[in-house]
C-alpha cells in the first residue's frame, strides 16, 4: 500500500541560535516519502543564511524546500503561505525553528493517519535554551483536552477554547483545504485547527514524546514600576487581540460550521468584553483611568463580575 506524502514544515523567525538543531532533527526522520519545508519569515538575524549553509550539500532521501518571505508576514499569513501554497503533502506536520523533532516522529504519527482522522498530536520533552531537559517540567497533562475532544462537540471545543500545542500537530490536508487560509491577524492557529479538525474527523492524542519543545526563560526581576506597568499592559492587549482574532476566524468558518445562535451570542458577548479591555489597556487611556479616574476600579469590578457570571453559566451547561 502506497504511503502518503508528508510535509514537515519548519516555521522560523529569529531562530539563529537554535535552527541547526531543528534542521538536524528534521533531516533525521526515518519516514519516507517526506518533504521538509524550511520557511523563514524575513528574520533580521542569520536564520535563513544558516539554513542555506547547512543544506547546500544535502543528498539525503528527503525532498528539501527552502522559502524566505520577502517581508515579514506574521504568524497567520506565514503559515497560510506555507501550508496552502508550498506544502504538497497529504499530511502537514508542524515544527518551529527552535524545536527538535526526534527521528521517529513522522513515522509514529503516520501509524495513526487515515481518512477518519482530522488531526493527530503528541506529547514532548521540554528543554531550555541550552537544549537541556527541564527536570522539574513533566509531560503535559492532556486529560482535560482528551475529555473535551472525545465528546466530539465542536461548540464545546470552541466554548472552552480547547486547543492542542501547535508545535506538536499533524494535520490532515483536507482540514486545511475545506476551510481555506487563516485571517492575517490570527496568532493562535492551534485553537482554530482544533475545531476545524473536529468538523472533519477525529482528533487523536499520542502520549509519546516525539520532539523536544524549547521553553525560553523570561526575566522575572523588574526593577521599576514603569517596567511592570508596561509589561502588564502588553499582556492584557495581547490577550484581547488574540481572542478577537480567533473570534473573527470562527465567524468566517461559520459559513461551514453552522454554529448555534446561542454560542454565537456568547462569543459576541465575550468579544465585547475584550474590546473593552483594549480600550482600558490602551497605553494612554489605561494610564488615565488607572492613575486619575476612580471609575476604573468600578469598571474592573464589573469586568470581573461578568467573567464570574460566564463561568457559572458554563458550569451549569456542563452539568446538564
Amino acid at each position: 500500500m502506497t504511503k502518503p506524502l508528508v510535509s514537515l514544515t519548519v516555521i522560523c523567525y529569529n531562530a539563529e541560535n537554535f535552527i541547526e538543531e531543528a534542521i538536524e532533527g528534521a533531516l533525521s526522520q526515518t519516514y519516507s516519502p517526506l518533504e521538509i519545508i524550511f520557511s523563514d519569515d524575513n528574520s533580521p538575524d542569520r536564520t535563513f543564511e544558516i539554513i542555506q549553509e547547512k543544506l547546500k550539500n544535502y543528498q539525503g532521501p528527503h525532498k528539501i524546500v527552502l522559502n524566505q518571505n520577502p517581508k515579514n508576514l506574521g504568524i497567520g499569513s506565514h503559515i497560510s503561505k506555507v501550508w496552502f501554497n508550498i506544502a504538497k503533502g497529504d499530511w502537514i506536520i508542524v515544527s518551529a525553528g527552535d524545536d527538535i523533532s526526534l527521528p521517529d516522529r513522522v513515522e509514529k504519527l503516520m501509524e495513526f493517519a487515515n481518512e477518519d482522522v482530522g488531526l493527530i498530536h503528541h506529547n514532548c520533552f521540554f528543554i531550555n535554551e541550552k537544549s537541556e531537559e527541564i527536570s522539574d517540567r513533566n509531560k503535559t497533562d492532556y486529560s482535560k483536552c482528551i475529555e473535551v475532544f472525545e465528546k466530539n462537540d465542536i461548540e464545546e471545543t470552541i466554548r472552552t477554547g480547547m486547543f492542542v500545542k501547535g508545535a506538536t500537530m499533524c494535520i490532515n490536508k483536507k482540514v486545511l483545504d475545506t476551510f481555506g487560509t487563516f485571517n492575517a491577524d490570527v496568532v493562535q492557529e492551534d485553537k482554530i485547527l482544533a475545531y476545524r479538525a473536529q468538523y472533519l474527523g477525529k482528533i487523536i492524542h499520542l502520549d509519546d514524546c516525539l520532539m523536544k519543545y524549547r521553553m525560553h526563560s523570561k526575566s522575572s526581576s523588574y526593577q521599576h514600576d514603569a517596567t511592570q506597568f508596561k509589561w502588564y499592559v502588553k499582556i492584557k492587549q495581547d490577550q484581547a487581540n488574540k481572542f478577537i482574532a480567533v473570534h473573527k476566524q470562527i465567524l468566517t468558518d461559520n459559513k461551514i460550521l453552522k454554529l448555534s445562535n446561542t454560542l454565537l451570542k456568547e462569543l459576541e458577548f465575550r468579544k465585547r468584553g475584550f474590546e473593552m479591555d483594549l480600550f482600558l489597556y490602551s497605553d494612554h487611556q489605561f494610564k488615565l483611568n488607572y492613575l486619575l479616574d476612580k471609575r476604573f476600579f468600578r469598571k474592573l469590578i464589573a469586568r470581573l463580575f461578568i467573567n464570574q457570571r460566564l463561568m457559572l453559566k458554563r458550569k451549569r451547561q456542563n452539568q446538564r
